[in-house]
């Protein structure tokens, strides 16, 4: 996680920056504003796979580009590029609920030979690695239904049905298990971080006491709010009860024993 700190555009650079490549051609991006050519900020971030972040505190735009750092503020016409002072041409202007920047200054920064990147997250971050999680496995079952169905077998075809997609639209796809074993919680999170995954996602079905349950469920990484939560959590994490270091691992659900894995190794 990117640590935001202050920071103030007046004063904080003398030298000039040092000359950066052209980049690509934005003009379909392009919009005119008195007269200038503009590129609005998150939607080119998006495009081609920058993390832009806003600082509301300082009213600071950074932008993580492929050869460094970029910080710009609404109506200044000078942007601060790894620490040094690169004029803009025209002020960076806030109108429509977003940022736009000079579009020159804003192709230079994404640098030459940069295609548009795949598909991308909330913030600009593009998703290119995605690690897909089949839950359970092995000696674990998981939830058995009727007729003696196994989760394990059930969230193994649609994790193989969704990498084959998400192959086809050019994402690269790292499976934990594509086959009948069994995965410790710890060796689950772990692959994820080694391979430096943009995403992490962990496939299951739930079981649940009521006959009238049905339809799909998203889970991301907080503390459960509710009881119904706090049960399908324990669940779930009991998985940690078959793991050979079951005596050391923590099965009581406090503050999510997954989640202390993902975070210990996270790096």
């Amino acid at each position: 996680m990117m640590a935001a700190g202050i920071f103030t555009l007046a004063g904080c650079a003398t030298m000039p920056a040092a000359p950066m490549p052209r980049g690509p051609d934005l003009s379909p991006l392009t919009t005119r504003i008195d007269g200038k050519a503009y590129v609005p900020l998150n939607t080119v971030c998006r495009q081609y796979g920058l993390t832009c972040q806003w600082e509301p505190e300082t009213q600071v735009a950074q932008i993580v580009t492929r050869t460094g750092v970029v910080r710009c503020s609404p109506g200044l016409s000078v942007a601060v590029v790894n620490g040094a002072s690169e004029p803009l041409g025209a002020p960076v202007v806030q109108q429509g609920g977003q940022l736009w920047v000079p579009a020159p200054s804003m192709s230079r920064w994404i640098g030459s030979g940069a295609p548009p990147a795949g598909p991308c997250a909330p913030g600009g971050h593009a998703i290119r690695t995605v690690v897909i999680d089949p839950g359970h496995g092995g000696h674990d079952a998981g939830a058995i239904g009727v007729g003696g169905l196994r989760e394990k077998q059930i969230v193994l075809d649609v994790a193989l049905r969704l990498q084959q997609r998400l192959e086809a639209a050019g994402i690269h796809v790292l499976m934990t298990r594509a086959d009948d074993r069994f995965l410790s919680l710890d060796g689950r999170a772990a692959f994820a971080n080694r391979h430096n995954a943009d995403l992490f996602v962990s496939i299951h079905a739930n079981s649940s006491r009521s006959r009238g349950a049905s339809g799909y469920e998203v889970y991301y990484l907080s503390e459960a709010t509710d009881d119904a939560a706090r049960a399908l959590a324990a669940s779930e994490n009991a998985a940690l009860d078959l793991e050979s270091s079951a005596s050391a691992a923590p099965t009581a659900f406090c503050h999510s024993p997954l989640a202390r894995y993902i975070l210990a190794r996270a790096k």
